[in-house]
């Protein structure tokens, strides 16, 4: 599931037991916005990450991307 505009592209990465949507930051578009689309599209599989995980992941994608804890 791929979501595209003009302005961003939302891509969601499975990783276990969690969902994180990753964020390109090369476009700039606001992240509060990327969230609203993010909740709009399917609501039911945000999920609360801990932040030692949500480094952890972080740490392992392009710099270019941030891992959004929704």
């Amino acid at each position: 599931m791929v979501h595209r505009s003009a302005k961003y592209v939302v891509q969601p990465v499975l990783v276990p037991e969690v969902w994180i949507f990753v964020i390109d930051l090369q476009v700039e578009q606001p992240v509060h916005r990327a969230v609203h689309i993010l909740r709009s599209m399917n609501p039911e599989i945000l999920h609360t990450m801990k932040s030692g995980f949500h480094q952890e992941v972080r740490s392992n994608l392009s710099g270019s991307r941030v891992v959004l804890p929704v």
